[in-house]
This record gives C-alpha cells, sequence and structure tokens, in this order.
C-alpha cells in the first residue's frame, strides 16, 4: 500500500487514506503517511471499534465503522 501511495503522490495526486486494522503497525503506517506530500490520513477502521476510536483520536481524524 505504501508504494502505490508513494508512486500516486511522486505523479502529484492528492491520496486520501483509510488505515484498516489499528494494532501495533497502524502507528507507524499512520506516520509514514503524514510524510508523504499529498497524502491525507482520513479515518481508520478495526474490527475492535475501541481501537479505532483510539488511533482517530491521537490522530484527530474520523472512525470509519
Amino acid at each position: 500500500m505504501i508504494r502505490k501511495v508513494l508512486t500516486a503522490a511522486r505523479k502529484g495526486n492528492n491520496m486520501k487514506a483509510i488505515i484498516a486494522g489499528c494494532g501495533n503497525i497502524a502507528m507507524v503506517h499512520g506516520q509514514c503517511l503524514e510524510q508523504v506530500s499529498g497524502c491525507e490520513t482520513v479515518g481508520f477502521v478495526d474490527i475492535i471499534k475501541e481501537k479505532a476510536e483510539k488511533m482517530a483520536k491521537e490522530r484527530k481524524t474520523a472512525v470509519v465503522v
């Protein structure tokens, strides 16, 4: 996924991303996406709603249910 985001960003496309799965690696993915020009993380989703809510609150973004 990150490779596709970087490729699109290099072409000047703006992208919005939703992170599915809010386990340990989700925070790293969110941090990486923040570094990509033209990419915005707009939401989080997880089978455990509380995890998605926590990530969304930390990142000041939406929870996708």
